[in-house]
């Protein structure tokens, strides 16, 4: 396809500088040359057994791998030590009252899942830490993990786990529920990686690009829809999940009209789903998926650069699974 030319840079640029008084201090826009439209594809699969980290910045999808590569993931920031569980397997988890050398049934126990927005207050596992005058400890929370199933549908079992801290490191004691194959790993963060990954049986594994190589995870995901009547729904989606130093926001005016003046009168969130899954719409009468016209994501690098995108297709040669992206630097 061929490239579009959106804005004359020294247009561009004279546009920046008159808008410039507009901006206040905390949305400051940093100056920048406007791009060409670069159009991203990226699959992940018919059956969505694949995730895909796509860049931006760069437009190339940066790493892709199977859905069921890992089942924890340890948060890397200095002041949090959030554990998610892998919703794309369908993972759960619950909270119990017991020891860990305990035998552990799951009778009786409620099981959830992580919220799609990547908050803590929506975190399955939640604040399993506390700090008192700047010392990290452990709850010594014992959960039992309930690892999904497979893309057969098959149940692939149960854990629970112990979180701790030490030296500033993850430490996790995991087992199966009647104590046996009982281990213990030592993580320590690593701030070139939003997060590090724990499979159960092989150990740490790598999933994600380094920090600055990704702006968008597409994957399949639980979250929680509303029926008719405001009734909560567990439901299984597929879409985007954003890297959760940038921001972003949905404009619904023509695409190519929207420039980088614009951007004062945008509303920016960090919730990690905000793009999601209804950027396409199921036809129940024909049984494919529509994009959706004019929804343009604005999305604020963190170094303040601005980039707008939407979605031009789902599917490749009758396939789905198939993501078609136009995007253009502002």
């Amino acid at each position: 396809m061929k490239n579009i030319k959106i804005l004359n840079i020294s247009l561009s640029l004279l546009m920046m500088v008159f808008f410039a008084s507009c901006f206040k201090e905390d949305e400051k826009i940093y100056p920048q040359d406007s791009g060409e439209s670069e159009f991203i594809s990226a699959s992940i699969g018919e059956a969505y057994s694949k995730y895909a980290y796509m860049d931006i910045k760069s437009s190339t999808v940066t790493a892709t791998g199977n859905v069921d590569l890992w089942d924890l993931s340890f948060n890397n920031s200095d002041d949090l030590w959030t554990v998610r569980i892998n919703t794309s397997k369908l993972m759960k988890v619950a909270r119990t009252s017991e020891s860990f050398d305990s035998f552990l049934t799951v009778d009786g126990l409620e099981f959830s899942f992580d919220g799609s927005d990547g908050s803590l207050e929506t975190n399955a596992i939640g604040e399993w830490w506390s700090n008192e005058g700047g010392q990290w400890s452990s709850k010594d929370i014992v959960y039992v993990v309930d690892r999904g199933r497979d893309f057969q549908g098959n149940q692939l079992g149960y854990k629970k786990i112990q979180l701790d801290i030490v030296d500033d490191n993850y430490v996790i004691r995991y087992a199966n529920l009647d104590g046996t194959d009982d281990q213990q790993l030592t993580i320590s963060k690593d701030k070139n990686y939003v997060a590090r990954y724990l499979e159960f049986d092989n150990g740490i594994v790598d999933v994600e690009p380094m920090f600055d190589n990704w702006s968008i995870r597409f994957s399949r995901y639980l979250t929680t829809l509303y029926g008719s009547d405001g009734e909560e729904l567990e439901y299984a989606v597929t879409g985007a999940w954003i890297h959760p130093d940038y921001q972003v926001a949905l404009d619904s005016n023509d695409f190519y009209q929207f420039t980088i003046a614009d951007t004062v009168n945008i509303e920016l969130t960090s919730k990690q789903d905000f793009i999601g899954h209804e950027w396409k719409l199921y036809g129940f009468d024909d049984g494919l998926y529509l994009i959706l016209e004019n929804r343009n994501y604005i999305l604020k690098t963190p170094e303040g650069y601005f980039y707008k995108m939407r979605f031009l297709d789902f599917y490749h040669d009758g396939h789905k699974g198939n993501i078609f992206i136009e995007s253009v630097r502002l």
